[in-house]
This record gives structure tokens, C-alpha cells and sequence, in this order.
């Protein structure tokens, strides 16, 4: 039986052999991938939001506008990077570039099925790197649309496709404190599931509810299966001081950032009548950002 050292070692000695032998069954599926890539990745990076709806000096007051840029930037360099890396590496299998020691390095993970360590700048679970190619591209897409919408507020997103998610959490509370005046430490998150609209409200599409569903608004438990959600909202309020009577009739869920469940975005207070906060624990009932 071949062990994966042993692949390792079958692609060390082709690299080496290059373009001089008979192109590898695994170098030829590698290319093809490659080109594939490219076609899914966008060719135009996003540009910054400034350039759509703000001068320099409203996006330097503006946290949504700061926030976008930051994205802005991570994808404006990191996407060139991967574009480069692939076409060079459609290059070296088609014999017109010589290997380097980076490029036999890009060539090694790839054929593995991993994510170079110079394409990771920002967190995301473990993916192949087919899967994590087109995730980019969703993350590229909705920056491309949210960076030329007339009111960074308003546009929908899908906060698992988010560079920095907690950068968007940050920035939008304090988007609301400038624009009511309130102190950051004043304003309490607030959730609404499948519900938009509101005052300094923000939508929030791609959420996934494990474990429980929804029926009239409020939680119910189910046979543990996940349920994907219509667009949602989350906004930022005063704290109210005293708990509402209506708060008695809701129990708090984590929202993880994916499904691996190693990093929490926030917890959600949702209305469930009739349902044990225990049974809901034990259960791990959670939303999930990501899909």
C-alpha cells in the first residue's frame, strides 16, 4: 500500500526529472486544476469603498467604510498573489518556466490538496484547496458587491465570508454609536432571526440554525439537523437596564464563525416558549455563520 510519503517522494523525483521527461499523470490533472482556479477567481480585484460613495475624509469617520477598506486591501493583495502562483504553475507544467524552489513548494501542496501556507491570511477552517479556492471567490464576489453599494449599512452580508468578521461586529456598533451619540458601552447586541428591518439595523444573510428550527419566530428543537435561514438582523440598542418579562421566555445560543465550533462571533437571545434552556444546551443548538 503507497503511504502518502510515498507520493511525496514520486512527486520530489518528477519535479526534478521537469520538463526534460514525459509530463506525470498527476502534473497534467495539477494544470487542469489550475486553469480551472483561474477561471473561478475573479480577474479584477475589488476596489475600496471610498470610491463608490465616500471621499478620504468621510471614510476616515465612517467604521463600516475603515472596515471595507481593510477587507478591501486584504483581498487587493492577496488575489494577484494567487493569480500569479497559479499561471506560473500552469507555466511550469507546460515546461516554458523553470522551478524554483517557491514554485516547487506551491507545487508540492497543491498536488496534496493543501493550501500554501503564503496563501493564508486570514482564518478559515481546513479545506481542500478546491473547496477553499471557491470559497475566496464567494468572499471576493460579496466584497466586490458590497464595496459599490450607495449605503455600506443597508447591503446584505454573509458574515462567513468575511476576511475579519469580528472587524464587522466592531465596526457596526460603533457605526451606531456615532450615529446616535451613545457610548460604545451603552449599546447591547441584539439578533433577530429571519427578521429585517429596524432602526441602525444591519442584514445579515447565510445563517445556519444547528440543532432547532424556527416556528413562529421562536425556537424548537428537532432531531438535530441543521436549517439554513432567510436573512436576518442584527442591530444595536441601549441596554435597557432590567430584564423585559419578555426576556424570561428566551434562552441564549452561540453563534460560531463555521461548524467546527472554535470561534464564537456573539450569542443570540431568541424567544422559545415551551423549551428547556437546559435541553437547548445539551443539545448544542447554535447558529453558524458560515456554511
Amino acid at each position: 500500500m503507497r503511504s502518502l510519503d510515498d507520493d511525496d517522494e514520486t512527486v520530489a523525483v518528477d519535479l526534478k526529472q521537469g520538463a526534460s521527461s514525459a509530463q506525470p499523470a498527476w502534473m497534467r490533472a495539477l494544470r487542469q486544476s489550475c486553469v480551472e482556479w483561474l477561471d473561478v477567481l475573479p480577474k479584477v480585484r475589488p476596489s475600496c469603498p471610498t470610491s463608490t460613495r465616500l471621499g478620504p475624509s468621510d471614510a476616515a469617520q465612517d467604521p463600516l467604510a475603515r472596515f471595507y477598506q481593510r477587507e478591501a486591501s486584504l483581498a487587493a493583495s492577496l488575489l494577484p498573489t494567487i493569480r500569479a502562483d497559479l499561471g506560473d504553475l500552469v507555466k511550469v507544467c507546460d515546461g516554458e518556466l523553470k522551478q524554483t524552489n517557491d514554485l516547487r513548494a506551491l507545487l508540492l501542496d497543491l498536488a496534496k490538496g493543501t493550501v500554501p501556507s503564503s496563501w493564508r491570511r486570514y482564518r478559515c477552517r481546513e479545506l481542500p484547496v478546491g473547496i477553499w479556492i471557491a470559497d475566496l471567490a464567494k468572499r471576493l464576489t460579496q466584497l466586490a458587491t458590497v464595496v459599490e453599494s450607495a449605503d455600506l449599512a443597508k447591503v446584505p452580508v454573509a458574515l462567513g465570508l468575511l476576511f475579519h468578521p469580528h472587524g464587522f461586529i466592531t465596526a457596526s456598533r460603533q457605526a451606531v454609536a456615532h450615529a446616535t451619540q451613545a457610548s460604545l458601552e451603552e449599546l447591547s447586541l441584539e439578533v433577530a432571526l429571519e427578521e429585517t428591518g429596524g432602526d441602525n439595523s444591519f442584514i445579515i444573510e447565510g445563517f445556519s440554525l444547528v440543532g432547532a428550527s424556527l416556528q413562529n419566530s421562536a425556537l424548537a428543537l428537532n432531531d438535530g439537523s441543521t436549517v439554513r435561514l432567510a436573512a436576518s438582523s442584527v442591530s444595536w440598542r441601549r441596554s435597557a437596564g432590567a430584564s423585559s418579562p419578555s426576556e424570561a421566555t428566551k434562552v441564549s445560543i452561540p453563534c460560531f464563525l463555521d461548524a467546527t465550533r472554535t470561534d464564537v462571533l456573539f450569542t443570540v437571545s431568541v424567544p422559545a416558549k415551551g423549551v428547556d434552556a437546559v435541553a437547548v444546551k445539551q443539545r448544542a443548538v447554535a447558529l453558524v455563520a458560515a456554511e
